[in-house]
């Protein structure tokens, strides 16, 4: 006994980083046989999957040591009971804060605007937040790569905190703005970061359910924030819409605290890591000095060209997007010549189908979900009178049901192994969900819009970690930190560019429909008045044509979404159809090259 406790400490410190390297060297036990260090024979959620505890086979006694870093009795392995319980719900309330950051503006903007006066920096509000957590989120991979996980989270959550202090005791439009970028460069560690401590929390075929749980408990915010927002604007401040998030994100920090969290590969101490010689090389200073100028060109030039000072063909608009290519263009350049692991972003990582696919199918599925919840609660408030707050109510079918079938289709991947048929179905079904909704007009019922939403809903929910699940079979644990950034990277900014095309599309068809709709009205005026507001500009002759002439650019928008949908089956194919359960079994022959069902003979290099 005291052999094997000599002997375990290494076993967990290596974690999985070093699973393949033991298979290697140790000699197979039979010829068909070879020993399996991965580690899913111990339940790390029994009370809340007992289901898929009674599925699990018993623990062969002879592989104890090669079992330790999953049964995590020792306290070195994945975590298990009241600690995996702390960490997850410190995990979800940041998560939560997120989405609830995102919507809970969307009522109170304009009380806002009228304290301040500032109805020209409506735009700023929400982009100040978005170019700050998409040019950092590349970065926050490196963090999660070389830091402790635990402390680089705490501090994303500190960071994100006094952004949120500064917005609510702002005595300015600028202070506001400038809280709100503090908040967006917190909020750029928080997602990436929060699954990546997943998966050292927990084995590879629990993540899915995990995963699910993550994103499914997120959506409460989302569905919170204008209904919350709403309340808080009417009956205390709108300061309320900020100060909420200090005793959110300070439970969060104090549950994180409380727990050990573990790395899923060895990492020195914080100060020999600051000390060391190659601190610059190895988080790519030069790249993020790439990088960050061209998100924010890149951005920049979304809000412009989609804004009413400047237009699509403004020298502003085109001078930025050609700084954003040429200096998006040497960030590439530069990443291809420093290649590995030093890069911000590993070009080879690409060379992996299942990565590539991945990157592309977060894309086209958060895209639906971001203009399908951008502009839904604008055609409730446009076309069938709605106030914010009640259209916030109405797009519960849709945010229920994604946040249902997240939860259940996480869990049953868990249960049954495989991501893959969840990621067609997703993209099928948010296809027909997506398309229904294009039917609708100034005349659908309740019982209409509620069954296509509740459609669309399980269609996003379906799908919505199977990307971030796939990644995680193919690579390994010291690259996961850095997948995990590129996705949500490529989620928020392609996501940001199909908002501003949407925007477009919809701007367009607006003017061409007024146009032709209702001839005496003015379209500039209609857009200008708001989505709402132009009830009160328009004569009560010229009222039915405006409304109209929503509905159809709401239709016309939407098939921007069955596009996406249907774009994202043919992504999900390059997925691979691989069994996060592989590893979990003493296999003989053909075993898993990383933990969760890679396999050595599937090929999956482009």
């Amino acid at each position: 006994m005291a052999e094997l406790d000599e002997k375990r400490p290494q076993s967990s410190q290596d974690g999985e980083s070093s699973t393949d390297e033991k298979v290697e060297k140790q000699p197979s036990k039979t010829s068909s046989r070879r020993p399996s260090f991965s580690h899913p024979h111990e339940p790390v959620l029994l009370a809340l999957v007992p289901s898929i505890a009674a599925s699990i086979p018993p623990i062969n006694t002879s592989d104890v040591e090669e079992t330790t870093r999953e049964d995590g009795k020792d306290g070195t392995g994945y975590l298990t009971g009241a600690p995996l319980v702390l960490a997850l719900v410190a995990l979800n309330l940041s998560t939560v804060l997120i989405f609830l950051d995102n919507s809970i503006l969307s009522t109170a903007t304009p009380t806002i605007t009228n304290a301040f006066h500032s109805v020209q920096d409506i735009g700023w509000y929400v982009s100040s937040y978005q170019l700050a957590l998409s040019a950092l989120q590349p970065m926050t991979g490196k963090l999660f790569t070389y830091l402790p996980n635990k402390p680089t989270f705490i501090a994303s959550v500190l960071i994100f905190e006094l952004g949120s202090l500064i917005c609510a005791l702002s005595t300015s439009s600028r202070m506001l703005i400038g809280g709100r970028t503090v908040a967006g460069l917190g909020a750029s560690g928080l997602f990436n970061g929060a699954l990546t401590i997943i998966a050292a929390l927990v084995p590879l075929r629990r993540r899915p359910a995990i995963t699910g749980l993550l994103m499914g408990i997120g959506q409460l915010g989302l569905i919170g924030g204008p209904l919350i927002g709403g309340a808080l604007t009417q009956y205390s401040t709108w300061r309320w819409c900020f100060y909420i998030n200090l005793p959110i994100g300070g439970l969060a920090v104090a549950a994180l605290a409380a727990v050990r969290i573990p790395e899923q590969m060895p990492k020195p101490a914080f100060r020999t890591f600051i000390a060391s010689p190659g601190l610059w090389k190895k988080f790519d200073l030069a790249g993020a000095a790439l990088l960050v100028p061209a998100v924010v060109m890149l951005l920049l030039a979304l809000h412009f060209g989609g804004g009413a000072q400047y237009g699509w063909g403004s020298a502003t608009v085109i001078g930025l997007f050609c700084g954003a290519g040429v200096v998006g263009a040497l960030f590439v350049a530069w990443e291809w010549r420093v290649g590995g692991e030093d890069a911000m972003v590993p070009l080879g990582m690409f060379r992996q189908r299942v990565v590539t696919a991945a990157c592309l199918t977060n894309l086209c599925l958060f895209s639906v979900t971001f203009v399908t919840s951008y502009f839904l609660p604008i055609y409730f408030q446009s076309v069938q009178g709605s106030s914010p707050f009640t259209a916030g109510v109405h797009m519960l079918p849709s945010i229920i049901s994604q946040l249902i079938t997240a939860v259940v289709s996480g869990f049953l991947v868990t249960k049954l192994g495989y991501y893959l048929p969840w990621a067609i179905f997703s993209a099928v079904l948010s296809s027909i969900g997506a398309g229904l909704i294009t039917t609708w007009t100034v005349d659908t019922g309740i019982g209409t819009w509620i069954g296509y939403q509740i459609i669309l809903g399980v269609g996003r929910g379906a799908g919505m970690q199977m990307a971030l699940i796939a990644v995680q079979t193919v690579l390994q644990p010291s690259q996961i930190a850095v997948a995990m950034a590129m996705l949500t990277f490529v989620q928020g900014l392609g996501s940001a560019i199909i908002i501003s095309v949407a925007n477009t599309i919809f701007d367009d068809r607006l003017v061409t429909e007024i146009s032709s709709r209702a001839p005496q009205v003015s379209p500039e005026a209609v857009i200008a008045a708001g989505a709402t507001a132009f009830r009160e500009i328009v004569s009560a002759d010229d009222l039915p044509g405006v409304v109209k002439a929503y509905a159809v650019s709401f239709d016309k928008t939407f098939y921007l979404a069955v596009a996406m949908s249907a774009l994202c089956f043919f992504t999900s194919c390059g997925l691979g159809n691989n069994d996060v359960r592989v590893k979990q079994k003493v296999d003989g022959g053909d075993g898993a090259a990383v933990e969760g069902g890679q396999e050595k003979k599937d090929d999956t290099n482009v």
